[in-house]
């Protein structure tokens, strides 16, 4: 047992100098973390500074504002709490793994997830997949110590850390259900956990639109009609993950072992019947597997150890060193991809970008009516952002407005149709003040 925690503390080490390393190296902010930085100003703001969207889920947002409000850098705060989250993840999958299969498979499926090139280059983006993997495994192995109700809290702020972790917990309290005596008590106990955190955020829905529903809606509403430049061919997951993962060849194996263990059957029910719907919807990005990543690592490793056995005994060899043979080729092709995308430089905002951003906070305390076509722009300034051009429902009219024609690309014809609209708004109300191209995209500020 001390040599499985020696183990685990040199994986976990290893995986928090390559995360810090990539973290280093590739430091532009992404759309949807700018996204939940001004949601959290406008949270802890009441309004006052930052913007709302009212489709995504509360919680980051919430831990963010929490460093914005405290005076504190929000993207390195941000950056550093997500690379806690992902080190969590790693532990809970060792956790979770050493509690049904023992430590050998728990210790595996930590090295899998850790070292894969997917959760390695998303460590330590300010997104929502891995804080929402956390508290989904976190609840899980409260479930697995009989402890219900913390189970279901813990679930609760998964699923309000990202909406879509709902499908994985339904799949794990019907099982859950199904496989106790006494499920349904401890059912009735892990829905009352679920519903502490969530029960508030219905109620401040309900007060703040009208409507409690509407985030999750307006969430199927986004799913539906944006993001069309990244559809992907239908194989798409099944080869990316095949090609930085190896050893998941081994899940060809599923089927030789699936009688013998009960959990083994959930953790493949959890894992792909996502998997299965996230292969059928156009929409396709790596990151979006980032929640299935611990449960696929976990058959994986059971399925890896299992096929180690039998290939010691076929060809009378050892089993540990077949099994490091695998690893060591998992290894060899995961940190190349790693190595490669820590040494090539990483991106960088461009300057019409960074200029956005140094313009309106030189004028956060205007008072003026901001509309941007990004949350980027928006990144540098306290001040109160009232219009989202790319985002549904905006009122009013603008005093100012930084428009980037590239930032309405990518959605469907009725979703481009609502943009053009507020587009068209700006262009009636405002005047051109400042133009700019860059890469084919034209940069506009428009004022009165």
């Amino acid at each position: 047992m001390k040599r499985h925690r020696l183990l685990l503390g040199l994986l976990l080490l290893s995986f928090l100098l390559l995360s810090v390393s990539i973290a280093a190296q590739q430091r532009a902010v992404w759309w949807d973390s700018a996204v939940y930085i001004g949601m959290g100003k406008y949270y802890w703001s009441a309004g006052q500074s930052g913007f709302s969207e009212p489709s995504r889920p509360p919680a980051l947002p919430l831990l963010l504002g929490a460093f914005w409000n405290a005076g504190l850098d929000t993207i390195l705060s941000g950056t550093i709490l997500i690379i806690v989250f992902s080190l969590g993840t790693v532990f809970l999958t060792f956790k979770i793994g050493e509690k049904l299969f023992g430590a050998n498979t728990g210790l595996l499926a930590a090295f899998l997830l850790g070292f894969s090139f997917t959760f390695l280059s998303f460590s330590h983006r300010i997104l929502t997949e891995i804080p929402s993997s956390f508290f989904l495994l976190l609840g899980a192995l409260l479930l697995l110590k009989q402890k219900p109700v913390l189970g279901g809290i813990a679930f609760g702020l998964s699923f309000l850390t990202r909406f879509y972790q709902l499908l994985p917990i339904i799949i794990i309290l019907a099982a859950f259900h199904l496989q106790r005596r006494h499920g349904r008590r401890e059912l009735l106990l892990i829905i009352s956990g679920f519903s502490i955190p969530l029960l508030p955020y219905l109620l401040l829905g309900a007060i703040a639109y009208g409507n409690p529903m509407l985030p999750f809606t307006l969430q199927l509403y986004l799913s539906m009609h944006t993001g069309t430049i990244y559809a992907q061919p239908l194989l798409f997951y099944a080869a990316s993950l095949i090609k930085e993962n190896i050893l998941l060849l081994s899940l060809a194996a599923l089927p030789l072992v699936w009688k013998k263990n009960q959990h083994l059957r959930l953790l493949a029910w959890i894992a792909l019947i996502p998997l299965l719907l996230y292969t059928l919807a156009p929409h396709k990005e790596m990151r979006l597997l980032l929640p299935l990543l611990p449960f696929v690592s976990l058959l994986a490793a059971f399925c890896t150890i299992y096929l180690s056995h039998y290939l010691a005994q076929r060809f009378a060899m050892p089993d540990k060193t077949i099994l490091f043979l695998f690893c060591a080729i998992f290894l060899g092709i995961g940190l190349s991809h790693t190595l490669l995308f820590i040494i090539h430089p990483g991106s960088q905002p461009s300057p019409q970008q960074e200029f956005f951003q140094e313009y309106l906070q030189e004028r956060e305390h205007a008072g003026q009516h901001i509309w941007i076509s990004s949350p980027l722009y928006a990144l540098r300034t306290d001040a109160p952002v009232s219009g989202l051009m790319y985002y549904p429902g905006i009122r009013g009219e603008p005093d100012l407005a930084l428009v980037n024609t590239c930032d309405f690309l990518g959605n469907d014809r009725e979703y481009g149709a609502m943009t053009s609209r507020n587009l068209d708004m700006v262009m009636a109300t405002l005047k051109q003040v400042y133009s700019s191209r860059e890469k084919g995209c034209v940069y506009t500020i428009y004022g009165r």
